[in-house]
């Protein structure tokens, strides 16, 4: 073996710089023909990435911080009997299922949320409360009332379909007011959309601050819910895009941008019908989710003629990439990745620039 302490130290200082159109026209000459433009990638019609940003050697801070606990979701209806319920609550939670969406169509008591939560220890879950029925603003606080007395620090998100929009607001400032760590307000954002369509989403949420008492109740209130689809690194790009609009965002207001939370779904209609197929998709998204910096993942249950095998196979997902992988363990894995970097950097440049157009 080498002795150590007879390498000579070699300092990069002693090459000479390369400038990047040198570089460019090296790598012409050795792709015989091409050119480089044809190497330009479009994420979107008018978005270009150029790959020469990879030669640039600039370096990136992390846009996100290590998450303190991923959390993981799956949806449940609760039916009239809510001792099945119960059961079925309690098997997803076995599977690792940490923030349950649970979809409820009525109003319940305090002794009815007893029986659901029956074994349940709340203050370890995140759960979602989607209220399906058109109710009133005092109804659903009094469905999430009757929980308070089963548990006094709820969290969570709370989805509520309500017939006006003055009923929404009553709703979000008296919740915020009795329950702090629940987010009232879910923005969502579609897979595959372009960044008009993402700036003008960001614009409506940024457009809710007034209905807060401040600006840091606004963002501790809000949920963004982005949906992603299968490419690869536009998808990546999308949620550090994100998250980098949101840390601008949190600048400008002098707040604490980790405060917002963020959700990644997964629509079951655009997942093969191949259940063996809709793993790997469910697989590869969940990747995406967790190097994009997702705070709670939600994904789909597989339909019944898929089986409870490959029902269980998707709630484990999460659970392997994190044993195997330590995704979670990790503030922003990919900072630093210059091609990851420079898709984000375009992405959210062009939908900062929009956002702010008609500031």
């Amino acid at each position: 073996m080498a002795n150590i302490k007879n390498i000579p130290n070699l300092s990069f200082e002693e090459f000479n710089s390369v400038d990047l159109s040198t570089w460019k026209e090296k790598i012409e000459a050795d792709l015989k023909g091409k050119t480089w433009s044809s190497f330009l990638w479009e994420v979107e019609s008018g978005v270009l990435i150029d790959p020469a940003q990879l030669l640039l050697g600039n370096t990136y801070p992390p846009l996100f911080a290590k998450k303190e606990q991923l959390w993981i979701g799956q949806s449940m209806e609760i039916g009239q009997d809510l001792e099945i319920a119960n059961g079925e609550l309690l098997e997803l939670l076995m599977k690792g299922v940490s923030a349950p969406q649970l979809q409820i169509e009525r109003t319940l008591s305090v002794s009815d949320w007893s029986i659901l939560f029956n074994q349940v220890e709340l203050q370890y879950l995140s759960p979602t409360f989607l209220f399906t029925e058109v109710n009133s603003a005092a109804k659903n606080l009094e469905n999430l009332s009757s929980i308070k007395q089963l548990n006094k620090e709820l969290k969570g998100i709370i989805k509520c379909t309500i017939a006006t929009l003055s009923q929404m607001q009553e709703l979000r400032l008296k919740v915020n007011e009795q329950f702090p760590l629940l987010k009232t307000s879910t923005i969502q954002i579609n897979a595959d959309v372009n960044t008009e369509e993402i700036a003008a989403t960001l614009k409506s949420w940024l457009e809710m601050r007034s209905i807060f008492s401040s600006s840091t109740a606004w963002l501790k209130a809000t949920n963004l819910e982005v949906t992603i689809g299968d490419n690869f690194l536009k998808e990546i790009g999308k949620l550090r895009a994100i998250h980098a609009i949101v840390n601008l965002i949190s600048e400008e207001l002098k707040i604490d941008g980790a405060d917002l939370s963020i959700s990644v779904c997964m629509e079951q209609s655009s997942l093969h019908q191949e259940a063996e197929l809709a793993i790997i998709q469910l697989t590869n998204r969940s990747i995406v989710a967790n190097l994009g910096g997702a705070d709670q993942i939600l994904l789909p249950i597989l339909a019944e003629e898929k089986t409870k095998f490959y029902q269980r196979i998707t709630s484990n997902i999460q659970h392997i990439l994190s044993l195997e992988s330590n995704m979670d363990r990790v503030g922003d894995p990919l900072a630093g990745s210059h091609f990851i970097e420079a898709v984000t950097e375009k992405i959210a440049t062009t939908v900062w620039q929009k956002l702010t157009l008609n500031k």
